[in-house]
């Protein structure tokens, strides 16, 4: 499968759904734009918007003006529910922050997530985003009429490669690479990839929303994908729309 054949697939894969998904679509390497469909669409970007929160923590953090042993009280009135382990353990009143990156990361986890949040201060980092296709307007698990957090593939593409350079610098691991939802993009692969392949992702799920970006590297290979949906019909297939990407893209690059 060529260059050209990958392009001509992956837009088989979008009229096949686009009876029933709203999609959006990036996919390219750190340096180039491969294939681009709706990219700086806005979708609400349920949990993908936590790589917002992340990134500006990673700077901070390499920037030393966060230190991410600090301690972190969590008291029973911050436990929210959804995703996360930090409510199935509320004898524990105490994290490092950077114990509550890898919990908002690694398992999504909406308390930690809440908790940053509020050491951060959303006027704070809602004046620290510069990109306009982000907007951060409400905390996890809080709807509020009017208000929602946004993004674009294009943007959330930009978001996980920053965050992927920055962890390690920032923290000393990745908890990209340990994200437990890789039932999308990387969900016919996860397991059994060869040769072996890292992945750093972080998925987004809301009613009828199904996202998920990724950034694949093996040997000198590295390509990132941030695909994007809203299901019109309740068809539920934006899982599989997902796996489809997914699946083209690491047999034609890996």
């Amino acid at each position: 499968m060529t260059k050209d054949d990958v392009y001509l697939e992956i837009n088989h894969i979008l009229k096949k759904y686009q009876a029933t998904l709203e999609m959006g679509l990036w996919i390219g390497t750190p340096t180039k734009c491969l294939v681009d469909y709706q990219s700086h669409k806005s979708f609400p970007a349920a949990s993908i918007s936590k790589l917002v929160l992340y990134a500006y923590y990673l700077e901070q953090i390499i920037e030393k003006k966060i230190n991410p042993q600090q301690v972190i009280c969590v008291s029973p009135v911050d436990l929210t529910g959804g995703a996360g382990v930090l409510r199935l353990f509320p004898q524990k009143k105490s994290w490092a922050i950077s114990e509550l990156l890898t919990a908002m990361i690694a398992v999504s986890d909406n308390t930690a997530t809440n908790v940053l949040l509020d050491l951060a201060g959303l006027p704070t980092l809602q004046a620290w985003i510069q990109e306009p296709e982000i907007q951060f307007e409400r905390y996890m698990m809080r709807p509020i009429k009017d208000k929602e957090n946004r993004l674009t593939p294009s943007a959330a593409a930009k978001l996980l490669l920053r965050c992927v350079k920055q962890e390690e610098a920032a923290l000393g691991f990745s908890a990209l690479n340990q994200q437990q939802f890789q039932e999308g993009i990387p969900g016919t692969f996860a397991e059994t990839t060869h040769p072996a392949c890292r992945i750093f992702n972080k998925t987004g799920r809301l009613d009828r929303i199904e996202h998920d970006v990724a950034y694949l590297q093996a040997n000198e290979t590295t390509i990132i994908i941030a695909a994007f949906s809203y299901d019109k019909t309740g068809s539920g297939q934006g899982i599989s729309w997902l796996r489809e990407i997914g699946q083209t893209v690491y047999q034609q690059y890996f």
